[in-house]
């Protein structure tokens, strides 16, 4: 095992408006925040299909919406969240393998990268889609 020392988890966010090209911009801050990390490119696809989901799925891609991005890390571990302007209950249902649709893979993608994944309400206003990570 390698001791890494404790130190205190970083966390920044960061909103962008709800409209396609913020889904590049969502990657650039996740490069520039994670530049070090050893799965930086497992975050930053992550990033960008929870943001594409954001934008399509949700208000946020409506006039005038937004999202927020945030991204805590620390030694041998990342988390990452989305909270669009979506407050519908959601219920994921994973593809079969054999669909042949252009869209509708993205959480099947957050799914297969990350640790863990989740998704709650915040009072009605918001839903949070996040992955957790480790290496």
């Amino acid at each position: 095992m390698v001791w890494q020392p404790v130190t205190a988890p970083v966390e920044i966010s960061a909103t962008y408006p709800g409209i396609p090209g913020s889904v590049a911009a969502v990657r650039r801050f996740v490069r520039k925040t994670l530049a070090d990390c050893p799965r930086l490119d497992d975050l930053e696809l992550i990033a960008s299909e929870l943001a594409t989901n954001a934008i399509r799925h949700t208000p946020s891609g409506h006039h005038s919406g937004t999202f927020t991005i945030t991204v805590r890390h620390q030694p041998g571990a990342a988390y990452m969240e989305v909270a669009d302007l979506g407050a519908r209950p959601w219920r994921w249902t994973p593809r079969t393998r054999g669909h042949l649709a252009a869209h509708g893979r993205g959480l099947l993608i957050v799914t297969a990268l990350a640790d863990q994944v989740g998704h709650r309400t915040s009072r009605g206003r918001h839903q949070i889609t996040w992955a957790r990570l480790t290496w």
